[in-house]
Order: structure tokens, then sequence, then C-alpha cells
């Protein structure tokens, strides 16, 4: 997904909300994961960017670059922390509970099981 933002910290910003378990259990349940466009930000409710009137966007910003240098490393461990960062913030930005919250974490590990072994079994009858 390409999406133009103004600058670095807004591209951060968005791409840490769109990697948070309430959006990716919203996005693996509807969408193709090989299709994923644009037209997902119709349906998630990403606010503008505005770091100086909501701490949590600066949050966001801060955890999705700790989590891109993770990843950058290969280091799963920071990579976890910065996601558990990442979905906390979002969580207070779309007013989630931390019942909620733990839901949606918990569902989308049921969900990410059930497509790969959906895949493996799809992998088993090309064969």
């Amino acid at each position: 997904m390409v999406v133009p933002v103004g600058s670095d910290e807004e591209g951060l910003f968005l791409a840490g909300l769109l990697s948070s378990a309430p959006a990716r259990y919203f996005m693996l349940s509807y969408t193709v994961s090989t299709q994923i466009s644009t037209h997902v930000l119709e349906h998630v409710a990403i606010p503008t960017y505005v770091p100086t009137v909501d701490p949590a966007h600066a949050g966001i910003v801060a955890a999705s670059n700790r989590a891109r240098g993770a990843c950058a490393r290969g280091d799963s461990l920071a990579l976890a922390a910065a996601e558990a960062e990442l979905d906390e913030h979002a969580r207070v930005l779309w007013g989630l509970s931390l019942a909620e919250l733990t839901v949606i974490q918990r569902a989308l590990r049921d969900l990410k099981n059930t497509l790969a072994k959906t895949a493996a079994e799809g992998e088993d009858d090309d064969s």
C-alpha cells in the first residue's frame, strides 16, 4: 500500500496505526492479504496527524520508529515490545478498553493461525 504523506513522522504515524492489532485484525478479517489497498483507509478511522494536539500521536510515531529499527536489525524482542506499545497507543486513540484490546489481540492470533493453517492446507493440495 502506498499512501502520500507530508512528513516522515506522518508516515510513521500511519504505519504505526496500520500495524496495530486493531487495524491488522480488521484488515485480515476483510481483505485478501495479497491485495490490501488504500481503500482500507476508508474503513479504518485514521485521524489527521497532529502531534501537538494529541500526545498519543507522538507516542505512535516513536513506537513505530522503534518497530522499524527492530525489524531492520532482526530484533524480535524489541519488535514485540514496540508492537505492544503501538497497540496501547492505538487503544487510547480509538477509545478501546484494555479488555477490548485483549479480545482483539487474541482474535488476531486466532485469525492468523487459521489463515496459516488454510495456506498450508492449500500448499498440500498443490503437491
